[in-house]
């Protein structure tokens, strides 16, 4: 079995069928090795060029807790040794701790053929504590230390290479074993140099032709660096086998070296350490071991010779070698190169096409024309230069973008203001927060832009009308650049956009078995609605370009309440607010069909981004304060509290979403009318979803808000609210967030208390902001007996009710047949109907309870509060 299986240069190696270990360990300041009680640790192998693992094994920690383990078994093994046949690996040994990758270690993985060692030998970590661990890039030496309480003498004695397991007979042995022991891999990091000087002037020959040939000459540069790396392993080798660490000083080792022996010191220049020989009391050099700065000199020199020689592709018979001084160039789309660098990073243009050279002060070039000519330089310390057209920029700007005429449209400072001198005429801002990538036009709040997060962004920059970042979570920058041009339908005075949106059942859409009405434009360029019409989506997974384009809002097969709501909310709105509204609910569909995790849902996300990303970059302040809820008979069969929750969750889910698209804080307000149509689905009282929809707005006023009942409104069928019914209740909601927003509104008609004394119950209701004293009106909604109010209770002798009367503004007394005698005593509003009898101001569950308001709706029906469906306790 391999232990902490590292080739010289750096690889992990796994052979075939043959259980592997990888041991490491963490040193501190001081570099001693940390104690890693309590910490985890894993190897993860991958292909090289792909992040996800194909194979993880959980690391361990050896007996003094001061080394991580992987230990993998045979068939793993095998496993990596045919992956790494047809494509590069590399591992990733990652600390967990906490959940999440705390560090990572990072090397390239080599696959041999198996060796003779049985398949089924199960891995075992053999505990020899490291004294330290030597890491560089593409290097690894790993020098280990006895393990406590047994030196290396007796590791010798025991693998037979001295007759007793004592120091003496151990120093004996590094005597004799000194000169000759090393000889052989000095000679290896000789052989290794020269071939690193081989390659090097064979590369200087070569031109880069063909993608085979650019292979090879990649292969040459790690043949240099494999090379570098057998001469260092080869130093650390003559060390241990010449004694133990160099010396400071030649004059040093020869004071204690007796004559025929060898020592190691330190030295001479540009070398890490030489190898001497003691003759005649002197030390007479043997080899010389370079430092890692030659080491990396050399590799260095060989990747300049391969780079320097790389030869353009042609392009429209452009074709040619650069020179010896330039390294690298950037080819244009149709006349070769437009901008090259030199060997010590100046920067010029070709003169093959005209182009100018750059002076020592301008090193860089970040843009230039098909003709060669340099659109933007850049000096080191961030002095920005536009040549020809635009003067030097002061020392106080780093960085400049440019429009195609040349003119400064964005210059920036070191503490990244805007400069007050160049004009600015971008139109918008940008900014990363959250891993999220947000723009606004000036004077407009930002809007998100990114679609997911990201992990290591740039900062954004506006280029032109785009606006562009890069994220680096990969390691390999993925740039991304979003168009912010857009055109808009609104009208031209417009600066505020208010968007509601609606989702339910087939109400919140409409009834098509009624003609719709508003079948043209009532405020054309200031009530919008999305091109494919007020009701936005359905059940088909829509994305932003469906939601693209606005339209001056009208119906055609149905009349969705949203729009009356979008048209009562902007009547009293000065003409620079405007209003979209969009609908996405569907037929039938419950709550777990609509909410969050849901293809209506997920449109519905997708229209309020596109739109506050459309009007926010239009240069409008964009809103989505008020979600018009129109549901609940798919879900008349929820138990006491289930839909109360429903609600919290859906008004809690919509709120965050918002909040995260433009980054507010304000609360989405779900506006909501009572399900009065519960005798139609064979029910003789009002579920505890109809009573939930009130509940709701008293529990929780900042955030929802119930208008009322629909017991009043025309019926097509025992379900559906005709076309005129649907703009009432629409007009009444858009009415309600309309006193919302002014801080107006204050709840619907609903009963606040009931107080027994004796046969009589006094109620007391709440006062709607612009409604009249109540009264029991039967104009419109005819009496279904004592004007909609029943009493209930549990046990006791039967008791009716015999009485109803105005008593106050906001007050009725009940009159019963009896003193009750039971438990639970209730009283009910609108709460019983007979079951089977469609819905409506005639048929089903109702009361005449009234409070008269002075607004009516686009068909000049008055706004008048209905008492709602109430059970309420008697005190």
């Amino acid at each position: 079995m391999t232990l902490a299986g590292l080739s010289p240069a750096g690889a992990l190696i796994v052979r075939a069928g043959e259980p592997f270990a990888l041991q490491v360990g963490y040193v501190d300041e001081a570099d001693a090795l940390q104690d890693l009680t309590g910490r985890l640790f894993a190897l993860a192998i991958r292909y090289t060029d792909q992040t996800v693992p194909i194979l993880t094994i959980d690391a361990e920690l050896d007996g003094l807790a001061v080394t991580a383990v992987a230990l993998g078994t045979a068939e793993q093994a095998s496993l990596i040794y045919a992956a790494g046949l047809a494509r590069s690996l590399s591992y990733d040994f990652m600390e967990l701790t906490g959940g999440a990758t705390a560090s990572r270690l990072t090397e390239r993985v080599a696959v041999e053929p198996g060796s003779d060692i049985p398949g089924d030998v199960v891995p075992q970590y053999m505990d020899l504590p490291m004294l330290s661990v030597t890491v560089a890039a593409q290097r690894k030496l790993v020098v280990e230390r006895g393990r406590p309480g047994f030196g290396a003498e007796r590791r010798l004695y025991d693998a037979g290479l001295i007759d007793e397991p004592t120091v003496p007979k151990m120093d004996e042995r590094y005597l004799q074993a000194g000169a000759e022991g090393a000889r052989p891999f000095a000679e290896q990091a000789e052989a290794a140099r020269d071939q690193a000087l081989a390659a090097e002037a064979q590369t200087g020959q070569d031109r880069l032709h063909t993608s085979q040939d650019a292979l090879a000459t990649e292969a040459r540069l790690e043949q240099a660096e494999s090379a570098a790396n057998r001469a260092e392993l080869a130093l650390g080798i003559v060390l241990l086998a010449a004694g133990g660490e160099p010396f400071l000083t030649i004059e040093e080792g020869e004071l204690v070296t007796p004559n025929g022996q060898q020592f190691v010191a330190y030295g001479p220049e540009n070398n890490w350490a030489t190898r001497y020989l003691m003759v005649a009391g002197a030390g007479v050099a043997q080899d010389s071991y370079p430092n890692r700065t030659a080491l990396d000199a050399a590799v260095a020199d060989v990747s300049y010779q391969i780079t320097r020689r790389a030869q353009l592709p042609a392009a429209d018979g452009f074709e040619r070698v650069l020179s010896d001084d330039i390294i690298w160039a950037a080819p244009g789309e149709t006349s070769g190169p437009v901008a090259m660098r030199s060997g010590d990073f100046h920067a010029r243009m070709p003169y093959s096409i005209g182009g100018p050279v750059l002076d020592d002060f301008w090193p860089h070039v970040e843009s230039a024309d098909e003709q060669g000519n340099a659109l933007l330089a850049v000096h080191p310390d961030g002095y920005a230069y536009i040549p020809d057209t635009v003067p030097f920029l002061s020392d106080t700007l780093v960085y400049v973008v440019v429009s195609e005429d040349m003119a400064i449209l964005v210059a920036t400072t070191p503490e990244g203001g805007n400069d007050p001198d160049p004009e600015v005429v971008g139109e918008w801002s940008a900014s990363e927060r959250d891993g999220h990538i947000w723009v606004g036009a000036t004077g407009t709040a930002l809007v998100r832009i990114s679609d997911t997060a990201g992990t290591n962004l740039t900062d954004p920059e506006i280029v032109g009308n785009s606006v562009r970042w890069t994220d680096f979570a990969t390691g390999m920058g993925v740039t991304t650049s979003v168009d912010l041009s857009v055109t808009t339908e609104f009208g031209a005075t417009i600066t505020t956009v208010e968007h509601i949106t609606a989702s339910g059942q087939s109400l919140s859409r409409g009834s098509a078995l009624s003609p719709p009405v508003t079948t043209g434009a009532p405020d054309p360029l200031r009530l919008m609605m999305f091109d494919q019409g007020v009701n936005a989506s359905d059940t088909t997974a829509l994305s932003a370009a469906n939601f693209d384009t606005f339209a001056s809002a009208s119906v055609t097969a149905s009349e969705p309440p949203v729009l009356s709501a979008g048209r009562a909310f902007l009547s009293d709105k000065a003409s620079t607010v405007g209003v979209l509204v969009s609908c996405h609910g569907v037929g039938g569909y419950r709550y777990d069909q609509l909410c969050k995790g849901t293809v209506p849902y997920a449109n519905q996300i997708t229209a309020i981004t596109t739109a506050a990303r459309r009007e926010t970059l239009a240069g409008r302040n964009y809103r989505m304060r008020y979600h018009e809820w129109t549901q609940g008979e798919a879900d008349s069969g929820n138990a006491v509290g289930v839909y109360l929750g429903k609600q919290v969750e859906y008004q809690a889910d919509l709120t965050t979403d918002y909040q995260e698209i433009v980054g507010t804080t304000d609360e989405v307000i779900i506006v909501t009318t009572q399900v009065s149509n519960f005798t139609a689905y064979s029910l003789t009282q009002a579920p505890p979803m109809t009573l939930e929809l009130l509940e709701s707005s008293i529990l929780y006023p900042d955030k929802f808000i119930c208008t009322g009942p629909k017991y009043h409104l025309p019926y097509v069928d025992s379900t559906h609210t005709t076309a005129e019914g649907s703009i009432h209740f629409g007009h009444c909601n858009g009415r309600a967030m309309r006193l919302h927003r002014e801080g107006d509104w204050n709840g619907p008609l609903y009963v606040l208390s009931a107080v027994r004394t004796g046969d009589s119950v006094v109620l007391t209701f709440n006062a709607p902001y612009g409604g009249a004293p109540i009264d029991l009106n039967t104009s419109i909604v005819s009496d279904p007996g004592n004007y909609g109010v029943t009493f209930h209770q549990t046990g006791g002798a039967a008791v009716t009710v015999t009485g109803v009367a105005v008593t106050g503004d906001f007050e009725i007394t009940v009159t019963l047949s009896a003193t009750p005698t039971g438990t639970d005593q209730k009283i009910g509003i609108a709460a019983t109907g007979t079951a089977g009898q469609p819905a409506g101001p005639t048929t089903g569950g109702r009361s005449c309870i009234r409070s008269a308001v002075a607004e009516t709706d686009p068909e000049g029906r008055a706004c008048d509060y209905y008492a709602c469906h109430q059970f309420i306790a008697i005190s």
